[in-house]
């Protein structure tokens, strides 16, 4: 599949968007630990306040991802539990350890391997 330069620039803008963004996001949950809440709430919040969010955004850009086809739910379930899962095993190691491990390595990988591979597989 070809791209053409603005649209793989494109993809790279949202890619080092999304992995700044992921990389605050346990320095906002390790000072709610840190006010003595539970990592458990903190993690089902965040997933709550993502749905509110993204749910009416889709509708209004586009509402034709929401409808998925039954042969999509399976793959969905699964990618979703593991999902759930490792964030759930992160966020209860983040009162043990610092917000910065794990994700600061993150941006690094990600900047790397957009910036020589240029995102391709």
């Amino acid at each position: 599949m070809s791209f053409n330069l603005r649209s793989r620039l494109k993809g790279r803008a949202f890619a080092f968007g999304a992995v700044f963004l992921m990389s605050l996001a346990p320095i906002f949950m390790k000072f709610g630990i840190l006010q003595a809440i539970d990592p458990i709430p903190l993690l089902t919040m965040r997933f709550w306040l993502a749905a509110v969010v993204l749910w009416p955004l889709f509708y209004i850009v586009d509402c034709r991802v929401l409808r998925l086809p039954h042969k999509h739910l399976l793959p969905l379930f699964i990618g979703s539990f593991i999902f759930a899962a490792s964030y759930l095993l992160y966020y209860l190691a983040l009162p043990y350890i610092g917000a910065s491990i794990n994700h600061g390595e993150y941006p690094l990988t990600v900047g790397r391997h957009l910036v020589y591979n240029g995102g391709s597989e």
